[in-house]
């Protein structure tokens, strides 16, 4: 006589977990980095105390159309908020902003050369701000 057999299925588990969605996203409010030069610009603005930013400044408008930036010097009055590097292309600068104390005021003065020879002196104030 042959033995019966008996064949229990198992049904297979599911070993998923599944995680929810979380929303991630931190919006960030745009800040404006553009300044624009005229006949003379005199601007202030706050900074965060240990943030590094990037500013482009655009002297279009103040230069002639045959000519372009060829330097651009930045001073800060402040040893702590200090300028990185600067950079031309064509009509604008690109600089670093970077350090600060909290509740420091800093001056920067900018000094623009172009390839005529012509000088143009503008002024940024900078207040240092907690983050």
């Amino acid at each position: 006589m042959l033995e019966e057999k008996h064949i229990i299925f198992i049904a297979p588990e599911s070993r998923e977990i599944i995680i929810p969605y979380e929303d991630r996203n931190v919006d960030i409010e745009p800040e404006i980095r553009e300044l624009e030069i005229g006949s003379m610009l005199q601007k202030s603005a706050a900074h965060t105390a240990g943030n590094v930013i990037k500013w482009r400044v655009d002297y279009k408008h103040w230069l002639d159309n045959a000519t372009e930036l060829q330097t651009l010097n930045i001073n800060s009055s402040s040893a702590s908020l200090t300028i990185g590097a600067i950079q031309i292309l064509g009509r604008h600068a690109y600089f670093f902003v970077q350090g600060g104390v909290i509740g420091e005021q800093a001056t920067l003065t900018l000094t623009a050369t172009d390839f005529f020879g012509n000088k143009k002196n503008d002024t940024l104030q900078f207040s240092v701000v907690a983050p």
